[in-house]
């Protein structure tokens, strides 16, 4: 009828023969509504409304020869395929299916149902035992309103652990994410030091690079001045050089890195099962590319200059 079955639900190695454990099966004709992983679609093609074959597991304790358990049936229909949820671990790769349980998400409502059908299975008294009467909470996500200080959450922290005792851990979730955010400017300065510092020392080299070729080329220069050619346009040929081929680098350059950033945010994305998002850091690159062209003009300009004021016959001579 095209409707899927999940199957392969195993009891665990210790209910056996030989540990006495008593075991049945039996379907409870209980149908429910449930979120479930978007895993179980490539494994075994869940979808929206069509029903699923849920097992649920009921024991009366742990070990011990008059140890029971029970498996009960139960109809799930899913409202919705989840592949990320807040506070919660949900995936679309179907290996996730294969590894473990998936996760599903009820309401209160149902999860109460399933409870009082597990205990009535087995068998036992939960008042007796002190099991709970509503769903525990094993996570409570607090909002607080926008513009509360870090004094404020430090205090609100105060007030509720001597409340919920030692074994509840609070945690100021916006503290780590201004934490993170000032992790990142820290980063970020680091980067535009590590940049200035490696536009100093490219000037130095373009510096001497310049100035040897200069000198080498005297002979070319002095005729270019004797054929008409002044000061300012001889700067210029240097300048206009140096300056194309670091906006060749920058392109090349930015392409690349362009390539390498695309592919790793992608394969990231590939990971965390997130939307793919490309972040440029445009300050931080017009930075880069104004202090390159600013380096690259003084490093041809400043050689260039030391010969500008000499006579054409001085810098013939000079050869």
């Amino acid at each position: 009828d095209g409707n899927a079955v999940l199957s392969g639900f195993h009891p665990p190695p210790w209910c056996d023969s030989q540990t006495g454990c008593a075991q049945s099966s039996f379907f409870s004709g209980l149908a429910f509504d449930a979120m479930v992983s978007a895993s179980l679609y490539p494994a075994i093609g869940a979808a929206p409304g069509r029903p699923l074959l849920f097992t649920l597991v009921a024991q009366n304790k742990r070990g011990g020869y008059d140890q029971r358990r029970e498996y009960l049936t139960l109809h799930l229909y899913p409202t919705a395929l989840v592949s990320k949820c807040p506070g919660f671990f949900f995936s679309s790769y179907e290996a996730t299916a294969a590894i473990g349980s998936p996760m599903v998400l009820i309401s209160d409502t149902t999860y109460q149902r399933l409870f009082d059908l597990a205990v009535a299975a087995v068998k036992i008294n939960a008042t007796e035992l002190g099991l709970p009467t509503s769903p525990t909470r094993r996570t409570l996500h607090v909002r607080l309103v926008d513009g509360t200080t870090a004094k404020q959450r430090a205090e609100i922290q105060n007030a509720l652990r001597p409340v919920i005792g030692e074994q509840v851990t609070v945690t100021d979730s916006v503290y780590f994410v201004e934490l993170t955010r000032d992790s990142v400017g820290l980063l970020m300065t680091f980067f535009y030091i590590v940049s200035a510092i490696s536009a100093l020392l490219c000037f130095f080299m373009l510096f001497t690079n310049t100035e040897a070729n200069v000198r080498e080329n005297l002979w070319e220069f002095g005729v270019l001045r004797a054929l008409g050619i002044n000061s300012r346009e001889l700067v210029r040929v240097f300048v206009y050089e140096a300056l194309g081929c670091i906006l060749a680098a920058v392109v090349l350059g930015g392409a690349v890195g362009l390539m390498v950033a695309c592919t790793l945010s992608a394969q990231q994305s590939l990971f965390t099962e997130l939307p793919f998002r490309l972040t440029i850091p445009v300050g931080f690159f017009a930075a880069t590319v104004v202090m390159s062209l600013v380096v690259a003009a003084l490093g041809a300009y400043l050689p260039v200059r030391s010969i500008l004021g000499r006579s054409i016959s001085t810098v013939l001579k000079a050869t």
